[in-house]
């Protein structure tokens, strides 16, 4: 079938959770508050909402969408599912170029994910190595962020009404017009990632990706976390690469 054309995300879809402590301990500290904080739940599902703003050389593509995310322990694994809606919007000069909507859905086990993805009435499947700044382990996670550049605990915040800790990573070697720092909120009560911001080189937000409504030990079919490739449609693998 003919390999359909999408716009780049600004940032990973699929949904990160982080546990952590307080930004006074030092790193790993945090990690290991961190890791014990996130295996006291067993399941949990959240909503997520996301923007994006990637200038490129001849235009600039914004984007908006939400889902939903939810994540499963099952030994020493944890399993997540990903459903999302996002809308690209490209602008030559001052005017709109043309408008895509993507729909995507994806599964993980840490080590592996699936990846299926319509845009236009096409759909795509891949199979891929799952990237460990989106594992909902702590010190994956982390030890993840660490090969990004450094990390750094800011001062506390509030975000609405929810008392937040501060991360910073500034990455080592930024992509030309790529992302150049992230910001991290943590929900200070729960442990859980609630915001993550982008910026490009000069402090301009590439994305924000925000997670809310969240629910613990709910009830999960594990057969949620299962990938199954649609009649008619090719899984492209590219999990060796």
């Amino acid at each position: 079938m003919p390999r359909t054309r999408v716009f780049p995300l600004a940032a990973a879809l699929l949904a990160m959770v982080l546990p952590v402590a307080a930004n006074a301990d030092d790193l790993d500290t945090v990690v290991q508050r961190a890791q014990a904080a996130w295996e006291k739940h067993k399941t949990m599902t959240a909503t997520i909402s996301m923007t994006s703003n990637v200038q490129t050389a001849s235009s600039v593509i914004s984007g908006y969408g939400s889902g939903r995310l939810e994540c499963l322990r099952k030994g020493d694994k944890t399993l997540f599912r990903s459903d999302s809606t996002i809308t690209f919007t490209r602008i030559q000069g001052d005017k709109q170029d043309s408008q895509q909507k993507q729909e995507l859905h994806s599964v993980s086990d840490g080590e592996l994910t699936y990846v299926l993805t319509t845009v236009m009435g096409r759909t795509q499947a891949m199979k891929i190595p799952a990237d460990p700044r989106t594992d909902v382990t702590p010190k994956v996670l982390i030890d993840a962020l660490k090969n990004e550049g450094e990390i750094t605990l800011l001062p506390n915040e509030k975000l609405g009404d929810h008392d937040v800790y501060v991360m910073e990573v500034v990455l080592s070697h930024p992509a030309p017009r790529g992302v150049a720092r992230r910001v991290l909120r943590i929900d200070q009560e729960h442990g859980l990632l609630r915001q993550m911001i982008a910026y490009d080189g000069q402090g301009n937000p590439m994305s924000t990706m925000t997670y809310s409504e969240f629910k613990f030990d709910v009830d999960l079919n594990p057969k949620r976390f299962e990938f199954h490739v649609p009649a008619g449609v090719q899984l492209i693998d590219r999990s060796k690469h």
